[in-house]
């Protein structure tokens, strides 16, 4: 007999393997250990299927999504094959989307920071050039080196160092110029109170803001020009210009000055009792004492009277047309700036005045005045005012009332008659001016002065 031995060979076991990934479509290398004395065979499925190669090390075809292979071994003298085949993944990883950003802005050279927002679980990388070169940055934020002109810088989504976004977002840095320092104009004004200072910029659509300090961050107002509150002594604002962008110039100081009023004159020398000399041809004259720092003087004389000198001296002489309850001179010392000072004012007494005379423009008639009696009351409204008067009388007698409007020269302008406790319209005709109404009933006279503006 002849004996057959027949032999039973083991199978080999399925190999190691390690799968591979990658960012996006394309190849991926797999591989895998062949067993001692064989080799190895790749497919895309689990059984059966056709040897896709025989190589330990595998590239796949291009792929755009994750895919499973399988590997067997096989013992090349025997030719068995493992039971089963080891599965081995290609994974596919999706490319992160773009980061979002938004553009920024600064007033002049320096840095800016720039914050991206990536997708979940990615990181962003900052570069200098849309296409290629090297990250400047990973950090996020971000903060540039030093910019002196408007430019653009990229980032992109990072899942790792090679799975990154498909491309990259643009942020614009924009370098605004900072505005040139406004040029600024003082004022002055004679004792205390407010003052308006202004201050202009040659930069287009750039607008003015006022401060108090050189440092300060309160805005006190804008606009050309400022009106200071009421102030006492010198005092310094300052000018910047804010340009359309929002970027603020470097600040201009601009003086309010505040003109120191010169003290009264000591006293008014002259005559108090003028009675004997109202509506005659008669002056008298007024000296003020000296007063330190005054260059000239300014003096205010009463309704009906006139300066009929030089006005400017410390001595003038007054004729007096007319006199009124209440008249008085008044003398400033008026400085080199041009600031009247403190007043000194000489009150007049003309408890005796009787018989005063005026001249009509239009002839010579004497108009005979008689002493002021208190128990006619006379209230003129509005005064100053500038479209007419409203004359109002009161007396205890009903005697008629004559009106006469005069001119500061003392001319008769018009004359009315009306009844007591009536108010008379008067004076709509009247220009801009100083202007007397004189008011009589029976032997009772009283003279109110008007301004007309």
């Amino acid at each position: 007999r002849l004996t057959v031995t027949a032999t039973v060979n083991a199978l080999p076991a399925a190999p190691a393997a390690n799968g591979a990934t990658r960012c996006g479509p394309g190849t991926l290398i797999l591989t895998s250990t062949a067993p001692t004395g064989g080799t190895v065979a790749w497919y895309d499925v689990e059984v059966g299927g056709t040897a896709l190669a025989t190589t330990t090390s595998y590239t796949t075809a291009s792929i755009s999504a994750t895919k499973n292979y399988y590997v067997a071994s096989r013992i090349t003298a025997t030719g068995c094959v493992s039971a089963t085949r080891r599965m081995v993944t290609a994974t596919i990883t999706a490319t992160p989307e773009l980061p979002t950003a938004s553009d920024v802005s600064r007033c002049g050279t320096g840095t800016v920071v720039l914050t991206a927002t990536p997708p979940t679980g990615a990181t962003v990388a900052w570069f200098a050039a849309a296409i290629g070169g090297n990250a400047l940055s990973t950090a996020n934020p971000y903060t540039t080196a030093n910019i002196t002109a408007t430019r653009s810088y990229y980032v992109e989504s990072r899942l790792s160092t090679t799975c990154v976004s498909a491309s990259r977002k643009a942020v614009l840095v924009t370098i605004n110029p900072i505005p040139a320092t406004p040029t600024g104009t003082g004022a002055s004004r004679c004792g205390p109170g407010v003052v308006t200072i202004s201050a202009t910029t040659a930069v287009a659509g750039a607008t003015i803001e006022w401060y108090a300090t050189n440092t300060s961050t309160a805005v006190l107002g804008t606009g050309n020009s400022f009106t200071t509150p009421s102030i006492t002594a010198n005092t310094t604002y300052f000018a910047a210009a804010r340009s359309s962008a929002g970027c603020l110039s470097a600040r201009r100081s601009v003086v309010a000055t505040i003109n120191p009023l010169l003290i009264a004159s000591a006293s008014i020398t002259g005559t108090t009792a003028v009675c004997p000399i109202v509506g005659t041809a008669t002056t008298t004259n007024y000296t003020a004492a000296i007063v330190s720092g005054a260059s000239t003087y300014k003096w205010t004389v009463p309704a009906g009277a006139v300066i009929t000198s030089a006005t400017t001296g410390r001595t003038i002489s007054v004729r007096f047309n007319t006199v009124a309850t209440g008249a008085a001179i008044t003398v400033q010392g008026v400085a080199a700036n041009g600031c009247a000072g403190n007043p000194r004012t000489l009150a007049l007494n003309i408890t005796a005045c009787a018989t005063p005379v005026l001249l009509s423009s239009a002839n010579t008639n004497k108009i005979k005045a008689v002493p002021v009696v208190e128990s006619l009351t006379v209230k003129v409204f509005p005064n100053p005012s500038n479209t007419l008067f409203n004359l109002n009388v009161t007396s205890p007698s009903s005697e008629k009332v004559q009106v006469r409007m005069m001119d500061a020269r003392g001319s008769i302008l018009k004359t009315t008659t009306i009844n007591p406790s009536n108010t008379l319209r008067i004076g709509e005709e009247l220009r801009p001016g100083v202007y007397m109404f004189e008011v009589r009933q029976g032997a009772n006279v009283k003279v109110v002065k008007v301004i007309k503006f």
